[in-house]
């Protein structure tokens, strides 16, 4: 099969509309990626200043308020690094890897053999979702700098080579192979550049052996619009 073509006047029009909906998917692209980062990194200051504050109470109901303030900020300065580096190392499932250790399932917390037992797994559950919740914000924030990171790899992409590939998969029903989507002038690394753009941006997908490529439906829908 021969490497697809983009010459006639129809197909110009169309990568021409697909390339103003690949720019407008940039733009909302880096838009959320900011928006991730300005809101989770104010927000990364909730956690530890709840722990803080706890701690501090703690010394006040024992009255060494001498010691309050300094107490204070150095578990704030602590404590941040301590939940982006949980969530750095657990990727995300820090509550579901937490259960698992604890070896603590909805049904366990109902049907425990004694009320301690049940206290123990109740206060352990309590704490595990406490310390999901704090880290909300480490999550939002390494989600957003590792979706920028991703994306100024591919900074050489084309997006009028995103906008050509995908104008030929809108045009097929099924996936096509990668060889014939590719330009003789092409190199590989440049075309799987752009096919790494294009699936960042949720366009397309690739099959695990690299050799197949198709339209994700919902980029097919949104082209549709």
């Amino acid at each position: 099969m021969q490497p697809l073509t983009y010459r006639s006047p129809t197909d110009d029009a169309r990568v021409a509309r697909t390339l103003n909906r690949i720019r407008q998917r940039e733009a909302g692209f880096w838009l959320r990626s900011a928006a991730m980062l300005a809101i989770g990194l104010p927000l990364s200051l909730f956690g530890p200043f709840v722990v803080a504050l706890f701690v501090y109470g703690i010394l006040l109901r024992f009255h060494l308020g001498v010691w309050c303030d300094v107490a204070f900020f150095v578990l704030l300065v602590i404590m941040i690094p301590v939940f982006y580096i949980i969530e750095w190392r657990t990727r995300g499932d820090f509550l579901v890897n937490e259960m698992r250790a604890q070896g603590t399932t909805a049904s366990d917390i109902l049907t425990t053999g004694s009320r301690g037992e049940w206290e123990i797994r109740r206060r352990a559950a309590a704490v595990a979702g406490l310390i999901e919740i704090f880290l909300f914000a480490p999550r939002l924030t390494l989600d957003g700098v590792a979706s920028m990171r991703k994306r100024i790899k591919l900074s050489d992409a084309s997006m009028r080579r995103a906008a050509q590939i995908v104008s030929a998969l809108q045009a097929q029903s099924g996936a096509i192979e990668g060889r014939d989507l590719r330009e003789p002038a092409e190199s590989p690394l440049e075309f799987y550049n752009v096919l790494r753009y294009l699936r960042l941006h949720d366009w397309i997908d690739i099959s695990a052996d690299g050799r197949r490529v198709w339209l994700l439906s919902a980029a097919r829908l949104r082209l549709s619009k």
